[in-house]
């Protein structure tokens, strides 16, 4: 099928507002208040359970909205300030979900909170002074089963080896949660940085099995067929500032460029990938007999398979004990691909290397 890639939208984050700026019109938001220390509670990567069970909750149609009050430590001294954070998430679009949240549509997000009457605060306080924490971002596209099945085992096969806990890769293969993730999404301080979490999976499959309220709800099935999500978090302040990003405030964040996004994707897969960049020939020739043989090979391996070129070399060349000749063997057949078979109908390079391509990878 042809691929269709969408750009890096943002999926979900947490928002902490001054509680100075709102006005709280549910005053059991004061009660549950709790207090967050940045230096340890943070960094124990405890906060995101507390934040789920301090929180006053609001389910509706399968949309999960939680609200609460924390008191932050802003010095050594102990002194704290008092903060409203809200877990903001794509599913408050509604019929826009897969959209993602931008500069865009941002406005339907703030109406929906608002909706709730629990709390005010003026749209430009809601922007320009609250602080980003805790953030996905996602990058869709659709591919067929087989076609996601290849991509998969490609960065499995190139994934970084390591004996390290938390290290490689964490393959879900079941009908009801598909994908591979590298890292926890629970990782946080710098190690959120040295082991950043990324994830690829089988959006269709997880909204069918875990989302289906929300889905059938405000979805139209045809929209997320065979769609795929590629997710990955950014957890502080100092996580944005370590990706080049100068504060985690919304405004700044809603106008980040699609370079900024995908670098983020780009530096995470760099923690865990193996990154093999393709030989190019510009002359085309006429293939030798032995070369139309490998030709072959290649397209069967990608209309039985759904391989790519360099899943299908890796695959072709596994046999050979001498890492030397077997990578020499390996270039061989990328050559072969780029010089006869590189945009062409059996193009077999495509769907896997445009993806990589689309996020700065290859």
């Amino acid at each position: 099928m042809n691929l269709r890639l969408y750009n890096a939208r943002l999926d979900s984050f947490k928002l902490r507002l001054p509680l100075g700026l709102v006005e709280v019109i549910d005053k059991s938001l004061l009660k549950p208040k709790y207090l967050i220390d940045l230096d340890e509670f943070i960094e124990s990567g405890v906060y995101e359970q507390e934040f789920k069970n301090k929180a006053k909750q609001f389910i509706i149609n399968g949309i999960s909205t939680r609200i609460a009050v924390e008191d932050q430590k802003i010095d050594f001294k102990g002194n704290t300030e008092r903060y409203l954070t809200i877990g903001i998430n794509s599913k408050q679009l509604e019929g826009s979900y897969l959209a993602g949240i931008g500069k865009d549509n941002i406005i339907v997000i703030y109406d929906y909170l608002i909706a709730f009457n629990c709390i005010k605060i003026s749209f430009k306080n809601f922007i320009g002074c609250s602080q980003v924490t805790d953030m996905d971002i996602k990058i869709d596209f659709h591919q067929t089963i087989n076609e996601f099945n290849s991509l998969t085992k490609y960065l499995k096969e190139n994934t970084k080896q390591s004996n390290k806990a938390g290290k490689g890769f964490k393959d879900f293969p079941s009908q009801s949660n598909r994908g591979v993730q590298w890292s926890e999404r629970s990782v946080s301080g710098d190690k959120a940085q040295s082991n950043p979490f990324i994830k690829i999976y089988h959006k269709e499959i997880e909204l069918d099995n875990n989302s289906f309220k929300f889905a059938s709800k405000y979805l139209n099935p045809d929209e997320y067929k065979n769609l795929i999500r590629l997710e990955t978090t950014i957890k502080n302040k100092n996580h944005f500032k370590y990706l080049g990003i100068k504060d985690n405030n919304l405004s700044t964040i809603l106008n980040l460029s699609q370079e900024q996004l995908k670098k983020v994707f780009k530096t995470a897969l760099k923690k865990h990938l193996i990154n093999n960049k393709p030989l190019v020939m510009k002359h085309k020739e006429n293939p030798t007999p032995e070369e139309l043989l490998k030709i072959a090979t290649l397209n069967t391996f990608a209309d039985n398979l759904g391989y790519d070129v360099y899943m299908s070399a890796k695959h072709l060349t596994q046999s050979i004990e001498c890492k030397t000749t077997r990578y020499r063997k390996k270039q061989q057949y990328i050559k072969l691909y780029d010089k006869y078979i590189k945009g062409n109908t059996k193009d077999i390079g495509t769907n896997t290397s445009k993806i990589l391509r689309f996020i700065g990878w290859m």
